[in-house]
């Protein structure tokens, strides 16, 4: 019984031995735990403290750079301010010296007239003796002389266009007065009335003189920012202009790849023709709203906007063949063009190749009309291979004469082309292929446009009226090898 005692306490014991050292292990491994909870804590705060700063960096950067972008646009915008005040500067100065100097040509005119009319009234105070007895007879003659300035006058269109009121309202009626007084036998009046209207008909003649003259100025200003306009459209439609672009050329008019918008601003700017060569000498309302419009078409670079597309659309026509070159030059050692599957137009443009097997390789390069309205260059490259082969042998040879391609592209030869966009696709016949959309490198580019009347080197590839490459297959096979 003592022993069963015994072995009881022993077992307690070594049970209450156990617990301590298992609660002794227990603390250890939380306060192990807890230290690794710490640790990991601290090393998160770090890191996100880390990244904190960084993003704080990176708002800074922005800010700055944004700050120094708009601290550049101020600055091209104050120096164009100031552009536009110095012409406007000078633009007044010279409009002053022109009034100036014609106030002083007017001037002196009154002062020649009056120096006449001096000698006249003297001369006429000399008479004044003998009117007593031929009183008539300076009558006569004075009316005489006022009556052949006037229908000289009535006659001079200057006059009738720029001075009609004043022949109607005053020049007629004192006309008349003189001729009514003569044949009342009012001799004095008679006299002193036809002096009054030989002067005043002068001094109309003078006015409409200087109001032609402006006229004319006026008009031929307005005429000249037309012309400008003719020259800009006549620039268009120059077939000798040739754009060059990455190794080709276009040579045609700019206005025979767009007819119907060239079209569209011709037949505005003919309407603008029309209605100034419809205003009237001395419209000057009509041709001040005339000059806005014209002026509108300038300032708001209508044809120069639409040269510029067509420009980006010629050179996005052009990179698209470039590419072509480019899939004929890379795989010429296993690829060989077909005879006449060349396709060109203006969105797209294709070839076809086969090599020693009988494989197909169909290339086509489309121009993403989206992105070009929007002024950048974006084109897309649709490859597909027709074989026995498996499928997914196929689409390995499509992943290798890609990677080539976008090795082929990036240099500058090509266009400086970097692929943004790659993806699978089934053609037209359930054949594999692959898309690769690329972009210049350094954003959309536009081509040289290069006019014969400018430079003496024309040694550029032909193009047809309608802009058609007249490169052939045989070129791209020549360009291959």
């Amino acid at each position: 019984m003592s022993e069963i005692r015994d072995m009881r306490r022993a077992t307690r014991e070594a049970i209450r031995a156990e617990r301590k050292r298992a609660e002794a292990d227990i603390a250890r491994i939380q306060e192990n735990n807890r230290r690794e909870i710490e640790r990991l804590k601290r090393e998160q705060d770090e890191e996100l403290a880390r990244y904190g700063s960084e993003l704080a960096e990176l708002e800074k950067r922005q800010v700055r750079a944004l700050s120094e972008a708009e601290a550049r646009v101020n600055e091209r915008l104050k120096a164009e301010e100031k552009k536009i005040q110095a012409q406007m500067e000078k633009t007044r100065a010279e409009a002053f010296a022109k009034i100036q100097a014609q106030k002083r040509e007017f001037e002196e005119q009154l002062r020649r007239m009056y120096d006449e009319i001096d000698r006249r009234i003297t001369a006429l105070m000399n008479k004044l003796a003998e009117m007593a007895r031929n009183e008539q007879e300076v009558a006569r003659e004075q009316c005489e002389e006022a009556l052949g300035i006037y229908e000289k006058l009535c006659k001079d269109p200057d006059v009738c266009t720029f001075q009609a009121d004043t022949m109607r309202t005053i020049l007629a009626p004192l006309v008349s007065a003189c001729r009514e007084a003569y044949n009342a036998g009012d001799y004095t009046a008679a006299t002193g009335k036809a002096m009054l209207a030989v002067v005043e008909c002068k001094q109309t003649q003078i006015s409409a003189a200087h109001e032609r003259r402006d006229w004319d100025e006026r008009y031929q200003a307005v005429r000249s920012t037309l012309d400008e306009i003719l020259d800009q459209l006549a620039e268009m439609t120059d077939e000798q202009t040739t754009v060059q672009m990455v190794g080709l050329s276009r040579k045609g008019s700019l206005k025979s790849w767009d007819e119907e918008d060239y079209a569209q601003i011709a037949a505005k700017t003919e309407e603008l023709k029309h209605a100034l060569e419809s205003i009237p000498a001395g419209g000057h309302a009509m041709l001040t709203t005339l000059e806005s419009q014209l002026h509108s078409v300038l300032n708001d670079h209508v044809i120069e906007n639409m040269t510029r597309r067509l420009l980006l659309q010629i050179t996005a026509f052009l990179m698209a063949g470039k590419m072509l070159v480019g899939v004929c030059s890379t795989e010429a050692e296993e690829w060989t063009p077909l005879e006449d599957s060349l396709i060109e137009e203006k969105s797209q443009t294709g070839i076809t190749l086969i090599n020693d097997a009988e494989e197909k390789l169909k290339a086509r390069v489309d121009v993403n009309p989206d992105t070009l309205s929007m002024g950048m260059i974006r084109l897309e490259l649709r490859l597909s291979i027709g074989s026995t082969r498996r499928d997914e042998d196929l689409q390995r040879m499509l992943d290798e004469i890609a990677t080539e391609l976008k090795e082929t592209f990036h240099d500058t030869e090509f266009g400086a082309m970097t692929c943004v966009e790659e993806f699978g696709y089934a053609d037209e016949d359930g054949l594999p292929g692959k898309v690769l959309e690329f972009k210049p490198v350094a954003g959309s580019r536009s081509g040289q446009i290069i006019h014969p009347a400018r430079t003496s080197s024309d040694h550029l590839p032909e193009r047809t009226k309608q802009g058609k490459n007249e490169k052939t297959i045989s070129g791209l096979k020549g360009e291959t090898t």
